[in-house]
């Protein structure tokens, strides 16, 4: 029973890091940057950005506020996130970690996601799921 509760919290921790990984790429900021401005070490950031670290509520509503966005959007949001959305956060930050200027022209995307229709979200999933392969082919020649 303890482990599973461990690795629920783990799984949560990983999830939050997530969100704040995409929410500073979405900013255009460094860990570096962001840790500057809610009074962390960068590493910390970098910590609870790969939920190697958990963070209080406190520290995550000055990260939420240094990143503009709500808090609720950090710790989850509503709870409904379909597949195409957490396809296309797990893509985004794969593709950030690669080419910040990807993510730049992107941002108007994410922006308007929720507008899109199911038929469009998909094609730019498909479309970021084939440059993302076609760049780890090349990487690998």
């Amino acid at each position: 029973m303890a482990s599973e509760r461990k690795k629920e919290k783990k799984s949560l921790e990983k999830e939050i890091g997530l969100r704040v990984k995409l929410a500073r790429i979405r900013a255009g900021l460094k860990q570096k940057e962001l840790a500057e401005m809610v009074g962390m070490h960068p590493m910390s950031v970098s910590q609870i950005e790969s939920g190697r670290r958990g963070t209080t509520i406190a520290q995550l509503a000055s990260i939420a506020r240094a990143l503009n966005v709500p808090l609720v959007e950090l710790l989850g949001g509503d709870g409904e996130r379909d597949e195409l959305s957490a396809e296309l956060e797990r893509l985004l930050v794969i593709l950030a970690e690669r080419d910040s200027e990807i993510i730049t022209n992107l941002r108007d995307v994410t922006s308007n996601w929720n507008r899109l229709s199911e038929k469009d979200r998909k094609f730019i999933i498909d479309t970021l799921s084939y440059a993302l392969r076609c760049a780890n082919e090349r990487a690998e020649d």
